[in-house]
């Protein structure tokens, strides 16, 4: 079962760039759960960000973090497949 996963997105501060990460459980929740707190983290990961790159930059990161949600899911089926 995926438990977790790490919502990680590249911020541009003052010209360097460094990056902001957030921990999501993903344990127990359903697939409109999992959506819900993929949201939400990507609002909190793009928080420092301009406000006029604030909208793409959460955009961006829910779907980078849905794909990344979908291919731990791809690769749990595959495992179980013989």
């Amino acid at each position: 079962m995926i438990r977790t996963i790490v919502i990680t997105t590249l911020l541009a501060a003052a010209g360097a760039a460094h990056a902001e990460s957030i921990k999501v459980s993903l344990a127990g929740k359903t697939e409109a759960g999992v959506k819900v707190e993929v949201a939400k983290a990507s609002t909190l990961v793009c928080r420092d960000v301009a406000a006029t790159e604030y909208a793409a930059c959460v955009r961006e990161t829910y779907q980078d973090a849905m794909a990344k949600v979908a291919r731990l899911k791809a690769m749990r089926t595959a495992s179980l497949t013989f």
